[in-house]
């Protein structure tokens, strides 16, 4: 396992909305070629953002790292 040298972490808080950025530039991998019983991203991070209305993207380039973007809408 490659890990990253430096992981950068950039969160927002707006009055309707809460972005959250996480980027490593550490080795990537290619999302489609996760096995299916590999569920970290899936359950871990996506299941439990878009089940409060939130979403979740991914983005990974092989030998340039991977950065999830986290969106969810705050509520009072």
């Amino acid at each position: 396992m490659v890990w990253a040298e430096l992981i950068s972490i950039y969160a927002e808080v707006e009055e309707t909305t809460l972005s959250l950025f996480v980027r490593d530039r550490g080795s990537g991998f290619d999302p489609d070629t996760v096995p299916k019983d590999r569920q970290g991203i899936a359950l871990s991070i996506r299941q439990r953002v878009t089940q409060r209305g939130g979403t979740v993207t991914l983005k990974s380039t092989l030998g340039e790292g991977t950065e999830v973007q986290l969106f969810l809408a705050r509520t009072a």
